[in-house]
């Protein structure tokens, strides 16, 4: 459903850390779309927060406080923030309990706006893992979180940067615990999320998956691990059965190398896959999470606690993050 008054899809911004970057990036991501309008944004948070934010980078944005049946009433002008209703004051740089629990009530919020189909995406602002971690929310990150707001078993972690995409088996592991976390199952599934949001979303037709092997040089036949002969390619041969291309295991630095011949790469590891999207799209780059029922991208980057409010903010990722949720959304509508 497109908002009834623009025709725009409506996407929900969650405020992230407020001691981080996440608000700067925001204002500044907000008055760089103000033109294109790709989307009616709706931001969760503080709406303080966001005025500093605006104050800070010199840009007159309007923000007015909302509640979800307020948000048709508004004009195009005004950016409705719907609060988490915990005031808070940003403490730059920062580790604090009080900032990870509006962060975290901001995502609840917007998830519950998603299942209600009030909105029909999230752009999620960087949060702080250390201070969740310190308010007892111990899940490695905003994905995790996110599958278990909508109770989906399975979410990839994917990074976008044009026709660029690499996604993860595995996410936030300590390296010693990645072997343990593949199996033929995991990486069998992984690729279906890759394959569906392939086909579905991106709206390839006969696309093709990339994959990383796990070990050095592929294994050299064992030597170096087995993991590419009893669990990669076990799962690989099963999606070819069913009449989807995939190719590997490759070493992943020879795959990255080829990139371009690929639709989709899957990385196993975290850094194995963030590295070279990093070094090959810089903040270009988009986080999007895919399994989940509704779209949520994220900017390919943390909270910046060094550069906090300090005005240097860069909102590239941001502006990406909001600009391809707005498109994805568009994609995966049912066509007329």
């Amino acid at each position: 459903m497109k908002s009834p008054s623009t025709n725009r899809p409506p996407i929900a911004i969650t405020m992230g850390d407020p001691n981080g970057v996440g608000p700067e990036i925001t204002a500044k991501a907000l008055w760089h779309l103000r033109n294109s309008q790709p989307a009616d944004w709706i931001l969760i948070g503080d709406i303080d927060i966001f005025n500093a934010a605006a104050r800070l980078a010199n840009l007159p944005l309007n923000f007015q406080l909302a509640t979800t049946d307020t948000l048709v009433q508004l004009t195009p002008d005004i950016i409705p923030v719907i609060p988490t209703n915990q005031k808070i004051k940003h403490q730059p740089g920062k580790i604090a309990e009080e900032a990870a629990t509006s962060a975290h009530a901001a995502l609840q919020i917007a998830i519950d706006l998603c299942m209600k189909k009030q909105v029909q995406g999230i752009v999620t602002a960087p949060i702080s893992k250390e201070a969740f971690h310190k308010i007892g929310v111990t899940f490695p990150g905003q994905t995790e979180l996110l599958a278990k707001g909508t109770n989906v078993n399975k979410t990839v972690m994917c990074f976008i940067a044009g026709s660029l995409r690499v996604a993860l088996a595995t996410t936030h592991l300590a390296i010693k615990d990645v072997p343990a976390a593949l199996s033929i199952k995991s990486i069998e599934c992984t690729l279906n999320v890759i394959h569906e949001f392939l086909t579905n979303i991106a709206e390839l037709s006969d696309p093709i998956i990339g994959v990383c092997a796990l070990n050095p040089h592929g294994g050299e036949g064992g030597i170096l691990g087995s993991e590419e002969s009893e669990i990669i390619l076990p799962a690989i041969q099963r999606m070819l059965v069913r009449g989807i291309r995939v190719s590997g295991p490759i070493p992943a630095d020879v795959l990255f190398q080829k990139a371009e011949s690929y639709d989709a790469i899957l990385a196993m590891y975290h850094d194995q896959g963030m590295i070279p999207i990093k070094r090959i799209a810089g903040l270009k780059a988009v986080n999007v999470t895919l399994g989940l029922p509704f779209i949520r991208t994220s900017p390919d980057h943390g909270t910046a606690f060094d550069i906090a409010w300090s005005g240097n903010a860069d909102p590239s990722s941001m502006i990406e993050a909001m600009t391809l949720a707005a498109q994805l959304i568009n994609k995966s509508q049912p066509k007329s």
